[in-house]
């Protein structure tokens, strides 16, 4: 027969001694030195549990109390054990020792108190379920040793069979496919009162709150089939040898006596210590909210609509102000709004307000809280309970399950739309939204082309292969550049710390008209470029360009005058502008008259750079 443990751990503790306040926690087991594979035989050989909060000092001193009234009785508390199998089916009688001392080191010190009981308990396996009882009138021994090591000893007898142990439910902590062992830690100390003598040492007041206590429980064989919790050769476990005594041992070969001993460290908490009391205002939001107390929001005719119906807007007044703000945000920096469920908690909306974090109906199923225990019931609430009848929803799963996230932003900066005024494409309805379209990516191939002493037209970007982004009519950004500084005539690269007056940035080529482009998504589709504007670079005339006459004194004024030769501005006088329409606009008594009709080529140029363009000589 064999009984080995699995990896998970569940307590119930009851704080108070009351049935309707269990305090649930949970462990895992594992080993100092390295993980616990599913064999057990990784590691340093010793199965650890390091688990829960302690157990609640009053309600341990109600198992032990004297009174004969069964609502000061206390609750047993329960350690659900994970099995990796149950015993064969069998039958017997087995002694069970439990024993608590004081302190952390597995010995009885000077000054230390501990208490010890022990009973005969039935056991009975089919193989499927396993269970332990202390049976109806059971001779049950308990013992007391004070703090000034005197001991009191007494027994007493069981009145009704009682559970000490069961096997084969699944786990209280709700391990999918897992079964276990629920334990009724201390059962033999509960529901007795004919221990007076025991009483007079302090017996009903042996466990205090907030200190640490050890415990040992003994199994051994008595009549029957010989129950046998075998422990592979990586456990630690400890047995009575023929001799009687006490043998602990880790490693080797597996023994098959019938005894085993678990020992284990735990503390104890003062009941005002997990409890408290709180008041919840209406309307403050708590975790774990039914579907029908949550908000929605719909996308419909352009517009986000709530479940009431009503679209989200700033309204007609709000828009009509902010539209005059240059910088509403800056206009707002200083209003706040307060949240409903945090009055500490106040948020500007100079930039807008926001929904937070929203999730689809098709995430929703993600959404649901988690549920706790075997009996699948969700954290507490002040209005639901715990019941998981309806199903809840929770924030946090919004961080940890929901693959799919939205939210809705009012800002304050007015926004714009784009409508057809007037139908010239064939495809769009006057008065409908424009749809632009994103920015392209486009691909230039940089030409090997070569003047005629061989350099490289295109310099050292020659052959390369250039993204671009086309961003609309007359915008295509991506030709690489460089910064120029015109005071000195110098290159600076690509990136400069501190940028100055005289710097112009200019691109390293000039794309031909014809180029060819090719889109970023469809390769086969290739597009052409035509340069809509450009720059004139005047040629220095100073002698250096053949060809070029040095003019250099003969233009004071130009080429060898300085800032100081230029009109101060507090002279210089306005004298009238052009308007939209390209008509003169008389606003000074200098004003000079409307642009003269052109004469010479209608208006256009007629020399460029010495060279006559067009000669009005008949």
């Amino acid at each position: 027969n064999r009984v080995l443990l699995g990896r998970q751990i569940a307590i119930a503790d009851y704080v108070n001694g009351d049935p309707a306040l269990p305090l649930y926690t949970r462990a895992d087991g594992f080993q100092d030195s390295g993980n616990v594979s599913s064999d057990g035989k990784t590691g340093d050989g010793k199965l650890r549990f390091w688990a829960w909060d302690g157990f609640s000092a009053t309600n341990l001193n109600k198992l032990l109390s004297k009174s004969s009234d069964p609502a000061d009785y206390g609750v047993v508390p329960a350690v659900h054990l994970d099995l990796k199998e149950i015993p064969a089916s069998g039958s017997g009688v087995i002694k069970m020792v439990v024993t608590v001392l004081e302190g952390d080191d597995n010995s009885l010190q000077a000054g230390e108190r501990a208490v010890s009981s022990e009973a005969n308990l039935n056991w009975s396996s089919d193989g499927t379920t396993f269970t332990v009882t202390v049976p109806e009138t059971a001779s049950t021994t308990m013992t007391l040793i004070t703090r000034d090591n005197v001991a009191f000893s007494g027994t007493y007898g069981n009145s009704n069979a009682d559970s000490y142990g069961y096997a084969g439910g699944q786990i209280m902590t709700g391990t999918a496919g897992g079964t276990g062992i629920t334990y009724k830690m201390w059962r033999i100390f509960g529901g007795h009162h004919d221990l007076e003598n025991l009483y007079t040492g302090g017996l009903g007041e042996f466990f205090e709150p907030n200190r640490r206590y050890t415990a040992s429980v003994d199994v051994q064989f008595v009549s029957g089939d010989n129950l046998t919790w075998s422990m592979d050769d990586r456990f630690e476990y400890s047995y009575i040898d023929e001799n009687g005594d006490l043998q602990e041992e880790s490693g080797g070969a597996v023994k098959t006596v019938g005894v085993q001993k678990l020992r284990f460290k735990f503390g104890t908490y003062n009941d005002n210590e997990v409890t408290r009391e709180e008041t919840y205002r209406k309307g403050e939001y708590r975790e774990g909210l039914q579907l029908a107390d949550m908000g929605s929001y719909t996308q419909s005719g352009g517009q986000m609509v709530d479940q009431n119906g009503v679209a989200l807007g700033k309204g007609d007044v709000a828009n009509a102000a902010l539209a005059k703000l240059e910088r509403p945000e800056d206009s707002l920096r200083n209003a706040r709004y307060r949240m409903p469920e945090n009055e500490w908690d106040s948020r500007s909306v100079s930039w807008g307000i926001r929904t937070g974090e929203l999730a689809p109906a098709s995430e929703l199923a993600n959404l649901e809280c988690r549920k706790n225990g075997l009996a699948e019931e969700y954290d507490n609430h002040p209005v639901y309970g715990r019941s998981s009848d309806i199903k809840r929803y929770c924030s946090y799963k919004m961080w940890e399950d929901v693959n799919v996230k939205y939210n809705i932003m009012l800002e304050t900066r007015p926004n714009y739309e784009v409508i057809y005024a007037n139908v010239v494409d064939t495809n769009a309805v006057l008065g409908e939204v424009v749809q632009i379209d994103e920015p392209k990516t486009m691909y230039f191939e940089v030409p090997t082309t070569t003047d005629a002493s061989g350099d490289y037209l295109y310099g050292k970007d020659q052959g390369k292969r250039v993204r671009l982004e086309f961003n609309g009519h007359g915008n295509l950004y991506g030709i690489p550049g460089f910064v120029y500084d015109t005071a000195t005539g110098e290159d600076l690269g690509e990136f400069v710390n501190q940028w100055k007056d005289t710097y112009r940035y200019l691109s390293r080529f000039v794309m031909q008209d014809g180029s060819e482009i090719e889109d970023g998504i469809d390769s086969t589709i290739k597009y052409k470029v035509k340069a809509l504007d450009g720059e004139e670079w005047l040629t220095p005339a100073d002698g250096s360009i053949t060809g070029v006459a040095d003019l250099r004194g003969q233009y004071t004024s130009l080429y060898d005058g300085d800032e100081g030769d230029l009109v101060p501005n507090r002279k210089m006088r306005p004298l009238g502008y052009e308007d939209w329409n390209g008509d003169g606009v008389n606003d000074n008594d200098r004003y000079i008259g409307d642009e003269p009709t052109p004469t010479v080529n209608n208006g256009e140029t007629a020399v460029v750079h010495g060279e006559v363009i067009y000669d009005p000589t008949p």
